[in-house]
């Protein structure tokens, strides 16, 4: 009976030992590598989804640029020819699906009063003779707006009494910017599902190395010390490495050999 009591006490004593190993040590090494591997990955994938994100809307905003120089230049190419209402080419331009708003302001040289129609924005690029775009809101959705003066040429002398070069217009055209943002909104949601499944493979890989290599071996070790603490002298270490831990189990035999002598 009293060795049942004994045997019982040892189990339950090697049982606390073992969880015990294990929350001290395989719990905090996981809760490091977790830690570790989320701020590197996620570090990672955030740059590259800021990165991502700038270069759909550069993208956006050159497309921007490159569609008010061709209807710049489509009113510019009506004017010249003598048209003298282009409201039906502006009606057209409308049919553009990402074109939210297109707005043409005459200098005064073309129509009287007309300068004052000018927004901030617009006198800045009307003054400048420099294009200008921007992201704003506008009706409720995101868009980006580009402003293009548009230049009087050799053609224009025939009907503005203007210099070649002078200012005869301000070009305003806005662009929804709807696509872009729901397409960089898909990507993050792509990228954080891509971040996490990468730190769980990798949080898996590193902690069977580590179960391995190390975790193991500590509760090997420490069981048979709680049976050599026990009185069990004839208890094997059986930890058969060059490491660390190999060296740690091989002095514990020694002692242990030298107790028994």
């Amino acid at each position: 009976m009293g060795n049942r009591v004994v045997h019982q006490a040892q189990q339950s004593r090697m049982k606390h030992a073992k969880v015990s190993v294990t929350q001290s040590i395989s719990t905090w090494i996981g809760v490091a590598i977790g830690l570790v591997l989320l701020v590197i990955l996620g570090s990672v994938f955030t740059l590259l989804h800021i990165q991502n994100r700038q270069r759909a809307f550069a993208a956006a905003a050159q497309n921007a640029a490159e569609t008010n120089a061709l209807i710049s230049s489509a009113i510019t190419f009506s004017m010249s020819q003598g048209a003298q209402d282009i409201a039906p080419l502006v009606a057209s331009l409308k049919s553009i699906h990402t074109l939210r708003q297109i707005r043409l302001t005459p200098a005064d040289a073309v129509h009287a009063g007309g300068e004052r129609d000018l927004d901030a924005a617009e006198k800045e690029v009307f003054v400048s003779r420099q294009e200008a775009s921007s992201h704003e809101t506008f009706e409720g959705e995101p868009v980006i707006r580009a402003i293009r003066p548009i230049l009087s040429e050799e053609s224009c002398q025939s009907c503005h009494d203007s210099r070649i070069g002078s200012t005869l217009g301000v070009l305003s055209v806005r662009y929804s910017l709807v696509a872009t943002t729901a397409a960089a909104a898909q990507q993050r949601t792509t990228s954080a599902v891509a971040a996490i499944l990468t730190i769980i493979v990798i949080f898996a890989l590193i902690w069977v190395l580590v179960d391995r290599k190390v975790i193991r071996g500590l509760l090997s070790l420490d069981r048979v010390m709680l049976l050599v603490a026990e009185g069990d002298l004839r208890a094997d270490t059986r930890v058969e490495r060059n490491d660390e831990l190999g060296r740690l189990a091989k002095s514990f035999s020694s002692m242990r050999e030298n107790t028994r002598a």
